[in-house]
């Protein structure tokens, strides 16, 4: 297991980051990583323990996917999220969620933050897994979050066995056409949410 605090004791975090799985990514044609999956017991919790350390606020938001199709089965999850960036990287914060046990495995007992996934903005999420599926590492959760206007398309593929974490793929796309986040909208929305005193909203499906 590797804890987010163990990479955040470096100075230089997001080389700390692009050094997980270095080998077998370089292999695969992937990199630098765009997003360090997190897996948490709860979201708010620890984006204060994290803003404590310096980073900024985390965007939390959580409701029911559109779709999770886990080893090719459909499945009805609802998961809560907390999104920030730091030092060029984006941190997605992911609790256990219900109807799955994807997130909820690698939960720490002690309460540690752990590296869940390693993650890359591509343009077509179906044809990065094929690739990666041909390199031996399996499809094993495709997805989708829906809440109009935006949309995010995911896949996880298994490749602890090669590098020791997950891989995700994600594209995300405003009015269907694709975007790359800018940095400073999670903080903003965070500020806002903290203004309305509301922590977390809800996405709707759609």
């Amino acid at each position: 297991m590797v804890y987010l605090d163990d990479l955040l004791v470096h100075d230089d975090f997001a080389k700390a980051v692009n050094s997980l799985g270095r080998a077998f990514l370089q292999e695969a044609g992937l990199g630098p990583v765009d997003q360090l999956g997190v897996v948490t017991a709860n979201a708010e919790t620890a984006s204060r323990r994290l803003e404590q350390k310096g980073l900024q606020a985390f965007f939390i938001a959580g409701g029911p996917v559109e779709m999770w199709t886990e080893n090719g089965k459909d499945r009805d999850f609802k998961g809560r999220i907390g999104v920030s960036t730091y030092q060029g990287k984006e941190l997605e914060l992911l609790e256990p969620g219900e109807g799955s046990n994807f997130y909820r495995q690698a939960l720490d007992p002690q309460g540690r933050m752990t590296v869940h996934h390693l993650g890359f903005m591509v343009p077509d999420v179906d044809a990065a897994s094929e690739k990666l599926t041909e390199a031996g590492c399996p499809l094993w959760v495709r997805g989708r979050i829906a809440s109009k206007p935006v949309r995010v398309e995911f896949a996880y593929m298994d490749a602890k066995e090669q590098c020791g974490f997950v891989i995700e793929f994600m594209n995300i796309s405003i009015f269907g056409k694709q975007i790359k986040t800018p940095h400073g909208l999670y903080n903003l929305l965070a500020r806002m949410q903290k203004k309305m005193r509301t922590r977390s909203w809800e996405l709707n499906k759609g």
